[in-house]
């Protein structure tokens, strides 16, 4: 049984929408009409406006015609999950519970290093999985995977020349993103909610000690997770504007050609 020191539900999860639920968006679709022509979404702005009108009758065209069955098969390569993630509002003591949506790939090795991997805005879980492939082949490091519908990885002991790192990796949906639960409609709940609920996540799963890497929203809220919470060791946070520190905390900070580094 996966994540047998999980001390959360955690339920397995594949992803499957019915022939009405495709239905239903052809015809939305369909009944959608595209603005007329005008000065601002002619192709020759360059979208300085926003989207183009021709670029927006190709976003319909190529959703009516999309092979959903060949996208979900492909959605569905890798195990998935579904916990459920208690938290509490520190500002108010509500109390809630999150579902969260994720892929989850354990490895075998005791020493596995768990890794958790967030996506940005706008984005998935989707567009992290061509990761995967190579990071379960990697020699060193070998990984337990964690990817949420969201390198440099410092150890989490004294470094040794021998030491061979191996991750497990989770990549999750981001709170309010695919099959993750939305966040709170009656309060301020925002990154260091997120970034509450996905540490929750990560020590129901059984890691009390990761390494967090995200890029965009999700470098900010690796950021957060690394500052707050002793758990995660550490962050890689790409296109991240803006130095933080925690004693030590090992983060990594990347935006465009330039890299910082905080101990």
């Amino acid at each position: 049984m996966p994540f047998s020191a999980a001390s959360i539900p955690v339920k397995p999860f594949t992803v499957s929408h019915s022939t009405q639920e495709l239905d239903d968006l052809k015809t939305l679709l369909r009944l959608s009409p595209i603005a007329i022509d005008t000065y601002e979404n002619r192709e020759e702005r360059g979208n300085k406006f926003g989207p183009s009108k021709a670029w927006m009758e190709d976003m319909v065209s190529s959703w009516q015609s999309f092979d959903w069955d060949s996208a979900q098969s492909k959605l569905n390569e890798y195990p998935q999950f579904i916990a459920d993630v208690p938290d509490i509002d520190p500002k108010t003591g509500q109390k809630d519970t999150f579902k969260v949506h994720f892929v989850g790939i354990e490895n075998k090795d005791p020493n596995a290093v768990p890794v958790i991997i967030m996506h940005g805005w706008p984005g998935n879980f989707h567009e992290l999985l061509p990761l995967v492939p190579y990071l379960l082949t990697a020699a060193n490091p070998p990984m337990h995977i964690i990817i949420p519908r969201r390198v440099h990885i410092p150890l989490l002991g004294p470094p040794s020349h021998s030491h061979t790192l191996m991750l497990d990796l989770q990549s999750y949906s981001l709170i309010g993103y695919g099959y993750s639960s939305s966040a709170p409609l009656d309060r301020e709940f925002g990154q260091e909610g997120c970034a509450r609920v996905f540490n929750s996540l990560m020590k129901g799963l059984g890691y009390n000690k990761y390494v967090a890497q995200g890029g965009d929203l999700g470098a900010y809220l690796g950021r957060i997770m690394a500052i707050r919470f002793e758990e995660c060791q550490g962050a890689l946070g790409d296109y991240l504007v803006g130095p933080a520190s925690h004693g030590g905390c090992v983060l990594i900070a990347h935006c465009g050609s330039s890299t910082t580094t905080i101990i």
